[in-house]
């Protein structure tokens, strides 16, 4: 029916998923950080591309990868008393990756709020330098109780910075 025609086409625009951080700090100036990988044959479906929810494996990886460059790998962060749970994704998808392609992934800290933080994940084809996928990833602190928490503003500045004070 000619309702449904109208219903169904598409925009070309994202609707928002409310996901993003209300009056964030922004830090352009934020270290990237470089995770790479090579697509695995057990990442790709029956198109013969990556599967779209590998992505997210991906961005997983790369920001325990960018927790760990910075000093604060998983193994020491579990014993900080507070945790930072996922809140959302808003991923867009650009081109596919494929079998035995090289990927590289960079990610920083793009936004921050009082108990919430935002990375940015670009994923790219690393010979052809392609962007493939970009991620707005959303994460929330919560203390051992998984009550709303204001993280220690030394670890947020030592990521933000790319490494560890030197008395840690």
């Amino acid at each position: 029916p000619p309702e449904f025609h109208d219903a169904f086409q598409p925009t070309n625009e994202l609707p928002s998923l409310d996901i993003r951080i209300p009056q964030a700090r922004k830090t352009e100036e934020a270290y990237r950080y470089l995770s790479t990988r090579r697509v695995n044959t057990h990442e790709v479906d029956t198109a013969q591309h990556v599967h779209h929810a590998v992505y997210l494996h991906w961005i997983e990886q790369a920001y325990f990868d960018a927790l760990r460059a910075s000093g604060h790998p998983l193994e020491r962060a579990r014993h900080y008393g507070w945790r930072v749970l996922q809140g959302g994704h808003e991923i867009e998808y650009f081109e596919p990756a494929f079998d035995h392609d090289n990927i590289k992934i960079v990610s920083w800290i793009c936004e921050l709020g009082k108990v919430r933080g935002a990375w940015w994940h670009e994923i790219y084809n690393a010979d052809t330098g392609k962007l493939l996928a970009r991620d707005y990833s959303l994460g929330v602190f919560v203390d051992a109780k998984g009550k709303l928490f204001e993280p220690p503003q030394n670890v947020i500045e030592e990521v933000l910075r790319g490494s560890a004070s030197p008395s840690d």
